[in-house]
C-alpha cells in the first residue's frame, strides 16, 4: 500500500546565508521565497515547523509561500512533531 510523503521544515526562518553563500539576510530571504513558490508548485504536503521562540511574521511568510500547514513549535519535541506529521498526512 502506498503511503502519503510529506515534507517537513524545523526552521525559525532566520534566513541569513543566501544561495550564492554569501551573508546578505535580504538576499537570503528573497531565495528562501523563491523556493517556498517552488516548492507550492509540487502541490505536496508540507508542514512548516516554526521553532523560534516567538513566532515571527517571515516563518508565516514563507509557510503560506510554500501552502505549508503552519505549526508554531517553540521547543519542538519528537512525540509532538510526530503527531503533527500524522495529522498532516491524514488530511
Amino acid at each position: 500500500k502506498g503511503g502519503t510523503a510529506v515534507v517537513v521544515f524545523l526552521t525559525d526562518a532566520r534566513a541569513n546565508i543566501d544561495r550564492a553563500g554569501n551573508p546578505d539576510r535580504a538576499k537570503a530571504m528573497e531565495d528562501a521565497l523563491a523556493s517556498a513558490r517552488a516548492l507550492s508548485e509540487l502541490q505536496a504536503t508540507v508542514l512548516f515547523v516554526d521553532t523560534a521562540q516567538r513566532s515571527q511574521e517571515p516563518a508565516r511568510v514563507l509557510a503560506s509561500a510554500m501552502r505549508a500547514t503552519y505549526l508554531p513549535l517553540p521547543f519542538a519535541r519528537s512525540d509532538g512533531l510526530a503527531d503533527a506529521v500524522r495529522a498532516a498526512a491524514e488530511a
